[in-house]
């Protein structure tokens, strides 16, 4: 039909059915917008996505995935010692194998030891307890439905649904491993998913280890888990800074402090720096010979002692590409990632971080973590390179790496101390850290904190701005995926979109 039209148009431009054509093309492509519309709508009707949605978050990306034009797929991956390229499933599994084992600590490193004072005796100790299997269900009703197992496992799903059958079975099973103190071999292996991150996708470590554990095992996880949650804040024995993993805190209880004490200082008339760490592989290199030692010597003996020792060692992992698996390696340190236990073991192995710093206010959540320091003389800047000192000394002997180059400075400055810094060039010297290796940390106006942009001027507008940015972004997203334009599907499809990705 354009066709038609272009040619009348050059034959006889003055032709009366120029006219007609031209709104016999109009309504035809209207029409055909319509029929693609009605289309799209009725396969997300069909495939009920939005209600799957609502249902299950992570429906979304795979859902969303269907029409994006750029595929996250692995590979091909990089030999790091010839740089030749690989396509094969079964060689890529192997090589992103060998970059997950390389991050592992040391068992042999001279230089690590217990760094908690464990001389004297605990007041409390926990050396056993008590479940039935009215606790292995409500272990089971804590799963979530949609949540992945390692392969050969029983589903989510049926384990859910199976609950009160399977429990008889399942209270037996660990009724017995608990008493005689050993997992059966098949609960202590994880598979592990590559996920790509960023950059270069030829590049092993540009892809992050999504761990799969048994859903069997981690029933009883929930219920190691709960007793020693119990004890340990009974006891007071988590730290007071930490904000990770533990009931009623959370990133928001962290930087409410961290912003009260910015503001007091600001008001003061003072100054503060923060300097924020950065560790490698954190969750990896925690060393399990140091973990025992600081779990016996927080009370926690006998046979909960024992089970969690047979939890931590003697573990597996294997990689798995496109269904194929690499070769099976040790797990030589680390709390095992995607299990229920890890993110408590953690919390015990850098609780006793904040007895190392003297002079400043330490802040952590898991392991991101700041040390803080209102700065009014020369020497408060003295004390917190102390404290900062003391920081990566606790490192080496816990056998832990920190990345010294990543660390980042930001210096809240009151409008006086900006007018001196501007007038005298040698101001900037003076709050200049640095870490033992003599890498000096760069002082930068703009950080992310847990998720909020924190400005040196304590301006929300960068932070405002950078939200506005990524929520364009999410909606963009959304209204291309998604044909429905109702105002609660919007707001639900948001919503999903901004906390999952």
């Amino acid at each position: 039909m354009k066709g038609r039209l272009n040619s009348l148009k050059r034959l006889n431009p003055d032709a009366p059915a120029i006219k007609k054509l031209e709104e016999e093309l109009f309504l035809l492509a209207y029409e055909i917008q319509e029929n693609i519309r009605k289309e799209l709508t009725d396969r997300e009707l069909q495939l009920k996505a939005v209600e799957c949605v609502k249902n299950n978050p992570k429906y979304f990306f795979s859902y969303a995935k269907r029409f994006s034009k750029l595929k996250s797929n692995i590979g091909p991956l990089r030999d790091t010692k010839s740089g030749i390229l690989h396509h094969d499933p079964q060689t890529m599994a192997d090589i992103l194998q060998t970059q997950y084992s390389s991050v592992f600590s040391d068992p042999g490193n001279p230089k690590k030891r217990n760094t908690l004072d464990n001389n004297s005796e605990p007041s409390e100790t926990i050396s056993g307890i008590e479940f039935s299997e009215e606790d292995i269900i409500s272990a089971i009703d804590e799963i979530d439905p949609e949540s992945a197992t390692s392969d050969g496992d029983i589903p989510a799903k049926i384990l859910k649904f199976c609950k009160r059958p399977l429990s008889h079975a399942l209270f037996k099973l660990w009724k017995c491993s608990y008493e005689v103190g050993k997992i059966p071999q098949v609960y202590k292996e994880q598979f592990i998913t590559p996920v790509y991150k960023k950059g270069n996708k030829t590049e092993p470590a540009n892809y992050r280890p999504v761990s799969l554990t048994s859903h069997v095992i981690k029933v009883f996880e929930r219920i190691i888990r709960k007793n020693l949650v119990d004890f340990l804040e009974k006891n007071n024995l988590f730290s007071s800074k930490q904000h990770g993993f533990r009931k009623g805190r959370s990133c928001l209880t962290q930087l409410l402090q961290h912003m009260d004490f910015l503001f007091q200082n600001y008001l003061d008339n003072s100054e503060t720096d923060v300097i924020y760490l950065d560790y490698a592989k954190a969750f990896d290199k925690v060393d399990h010979s140091i973990l025992l030692e600081k779990i016996k010597a927080y009370g926690i003996e006998g046979k909960v002692y024992t089970w969690i020792e047979q939890f931590l060692c003697g573990r597996t992992q294997t990689v798995i590409v496109d269904g194929k698996k690499s070769v099976t390696l040790p797990v030589l340190s680390g709390v095992p990632q995607g299990t229920v236990l890890g993110p408590i073991l953690f919390l015990l192995y850098v609780n006793d971080l904040e007895t190392k710093i003297k002079n400043s206010k330490m802040s952590s959540f898991a392991d991101d973590t700041r040390i803080s320091k209102k700065i009014s003389t020369q020497e408060d800047c003295d004390l917190l390179q102390q404290d900062l000192e003391n920081v990566i000394v606790w490192s080496e002997e816990n056998n832990m790496q920190l990345h010294e180059d990543k660390f980042e400075l930001i210096c809240y400055r009151t409008p006086s101390a900006k007018i001196l810094a501007e007038t005298l060039p040698f101001m900037a010297e003076v709050a200049n850290y640095t870490t033992p290796n003599g890498t000096t940390i760069d002082r930068s106006p703009l950080v992310r904190d847990l998720g909020v942009n924190m400005s040196e001027d304590l301006s929300w507008t960068p932070h405002i701005n950078i939200m506005v940015d990524k929520a364009r972004q999410i909606s963009s997203w959304v209204l291309g995926v998604f044909r429905d334009r109702s105002k609660p599907v919007m707001l639900q499809l948001y919503s999903v979109a901004q906390n999952q990705n």
